[in-house]
């Protein structure tokens, strides 16, 4: 018996080390196609860069560098942006993104923007995939412990993400799974996804592209663009419906209302963190979020006043709700992200003219 445990405990050991290795071998982003393709492409033009855009859908494919580094610009402040936000990435999974990429080193780098688009929780489907397995380290496990049991939902919803978010954390340690992947990423790229850097190569890559882009390969690979956009057409009830969601959420938001102390103080800890390299943190909150403003925005306004810039509410910013300008439920089309990156581009401009110091 013992000896079959000392050959078990030398197994595991060995299974241990290699995933160890092999998370120091595998370059971050590795199991996301588009992540790993914007990620490279950063990398081989990084000296140009000195602000980094990062969050989910809602910066992916509405934050247009090209127009907000115009903004800039034309009001003498340099500033040429990297859109690196990949579709689905909460909040979570956005820190250790750019804990990751800034592994890249960069000393141009002097302003990071984060989206405060959403909550802890993931797309539960994607658990037992690479793609969302190889992102999950310690430090954003222990994260998600903290922060869940104050977000929202029932206790049984917040138990089991806690639980998911540790079944991660240990597959991802023993790449449970995820061999193949690695195979693949090594011996089989796919080149369909370079295009996912966007035409003007700075990441941004609004849906009418996608899905222009996949439409020639006849494959049904943009059936879901296709669909989430015929719904947005004719259904206007549901269409309207998020407008008027989203104008109760900021209508009743109160001052007194207590945010999630644990995401905040993550949040800050993030914000000193970098402030410390000479980088500043700024937190956009954009219009459309797929998680309640009513969670949100006490977070959002727990944060320091000159690094919050706010383009989300309905009755100050009803062209972000609009048929004209949107693409489908929750997203801008490419005349809607251009008219939100000129606006983000001047909300910018207006808080590099303040004082950066973070509150201690």
């Amino acid at each position: 018996m013992l000896r079959l445990l000392k050959k078990i405990g030398i197994l595991i050991t060995i299974i241990l080390g290699l995933s160890v290795l092999g998370s120091f071998i595998l370059p971050y982003g590795w199991a996301d196609a588009v992540q790993y393709a914007k990620i490279q492409h950063y990398k081989s033009v990084k000296g140009k860069y000195n602000a980094l855009f990062f969050g989910g859908s809602l910066e992916y494919r509405q934050v247009n560098p090209k127009i907000v580094d115009g903004v800039l610009n034309s009001n003498q402040i340099h500033f040429n942006s990297y859109n690196l936000g990949i579709d689905g990435h909460n909040i979570i999974q956005q820190l250790a993104d750019i804990d990751g990429i800034m592994k890249i080193k960069n000393d141009s780098i002097k302003y990071i923007f984060v989206s405060m688009s959403s909550e802890p929780y993931f797309f539960a489907y994607n658990k037992n995939t690479s793609k969302w397995l190889a992102w999950v380290d310690l430090k954003s496990t222990v994260n998600s412990i903290f922060i869940l049991p104050n977000a929202g939902r029932t206790l049984k919803e917040k138990t089991r993400f806690i639980i998911l978010y540790i079944r991660s954390y240990f597959m991802n340690l023993f790449k449970v799974g995820m061999v193949p992947d690695v195979l693949t990423h090594y011996l089989g790229q796919d080149t369909l996804y370079q295009a996912y850097i966007g035409p003007d190569k700075n990441g941004f890559f609004a849906y009418d592209d996608e899905r222009t882009y996949l439409a020639q390969y006849n494959r049904g690979l943009d059936e879901d663009l296709n669909t989430s956009r015929a719904r947005f057409i004719q259904d206007m009830h549901y269409r309207d419906s998020l407008r008027n969601a989203n104008t109760q959420q900021f209508s009743n938001y109160k001052v007194t209302d207590k945010p999630n102390q644990e995401q905040v103080n993550m949040l800050y800890r993030f914000m000193k963190k970098y402030n410390k390299m000479g980088i500043d943190v700024y937190f956009i909150l954009p219009p459309r979020a797929m998680t309640s403003y009513s969670y949100l925005l006490p977070i959002f306004y727990a944060l320091p006043e000159n690094r919050r810039i706010e383009l989300a509410d309905p009755r100050q910013y009803p062209q972000f709700y609009t048929y004209e300008n949107g693409y489908n439920f929750h997203h801008l089309n490419k005349k809607g992200a251009a008219i939100f990156s000129k606006i983000l581009g001047n909300k910018i401009a207006d808080l590099l003219m303040t004082s950066s110091k973070i509150p201690e």
